[in-house]
């Protein structure tokens, strides 16, 4: 279980390390932060993966390009949530996206779902209406762009283990290079100066998000995935929640609360394996 807190833990730690990078300066070149994760997260996946397989296919790289894409595309929306929605209602849309891949692989993949994950569906369905009657209108169209942008993003290790020759790490090697190359690209486009302390600032960054995955997939080497996907999800938002209300002071009113528990709950319902 120890595992399994460290990786809620790190999670709960990528949100509010973006908060507190807002706060510090707030006109702090995301991008340049952006390079500074993938950058590492590139270097860590190499030295996992070295040495380099000998057969890689042209739709390997071409899909881990795509995904790349929608990495950072994702965590751009990610931060920009962060900034206009706080970090709880972010945190817990972006666990909420876990239903687009879990719908993908129902549809395309054929995986069976159960009773407890329509009634996830169902909620988040509920939940969008609910927020539909309390949000502004472009508050709420953040909300669904971070939606929909995780929802995909995440769905490309099951895409990609369905044709694929090599690991898991190589196509996380593929898409943390590709979105490495986009941040430069864009940074080059927007004229950001690379400056050192944003470039440091991405790979304290890239710590804790390389270890959620690192410090989950051990956990499930003594927890069931039936017990860890849901304590993991539920654990992130109200871990989320909390550091929202005590370091953030952030105020909820009580139609917020009634919209986190339905997210909650339906987080917790759509994990259910």
């Amino acid at each position: 279980m120890g595992w399994l807190l460290l990786s809620a833990f790190c999670s709960i730690a990528i949100a509010n390390l973006l908060k507190l990078y807002q706060k510090k300066d707030s006109k702090s070149p995301i991008i340049v932060i952006f390079l500074g994760n993938y950058l590492f997260a590139a270097i860590f996946s190499f030295m996992l993966v070295a040495p380099l397989p000998d057969r890689i296919t042209l739709k390997e790289i071409v899909s881990g390009f795509v995904f790349g894409i929608l990495f950072i595309t994702s965590f751009l929306a990610y931060q920009r949530n962060i900034r206009i929605n706080g970090i709880s209602l972010s945190v817990s849309i972006m666990r909420l996206s876990l239903l687009i891949p879990v719908v993908l692989a129902a549809v395309f993949f054929k995986e069976s779902l159960n009773l407890l994950n329509y009634l996830g569906i169902a909620l988040v369905l509920v939940v969008f209406l609910l927020m539909g009657k309390q949000k502004d209108r472009a508050n709420l169209y953040w909300l669904l762009f971070l939606f929909i942008s995780v929802g995909f993003a995440e769905s490309g290790m099951k895409v990609y283990k369905s044709f694929s020759l090599n690991s898991d790490a190589f196509f996380l090697l593929i898409v943390f290079t590709s979105a490495t190359v986009i941040a430069l690209l864009l940074c080059l486009i927007q004229k950001k100066r690379i400056i050192n302390k944003y470039l440091l600032w991405g790979i304290i960054l890239g710590i804790p998000n390389q270890l959620t995955a690192l410090l989950f997939m051990k956990s499930l080497d003594s927890i069931p995935s039936i017990i860890a996907y849901p304590t993991l999800a539920g654990g992130v938002v109200i871990g989320s929640i909390a550091t929202d209300t005590f370091f953030w002071k952030s105020r909820f009113k009580r139609k917020d609360f009634v919209v986190l528990l339905a997210i909650l709950l339906g987080v917790l319902l759509i994990n259910t394996r």
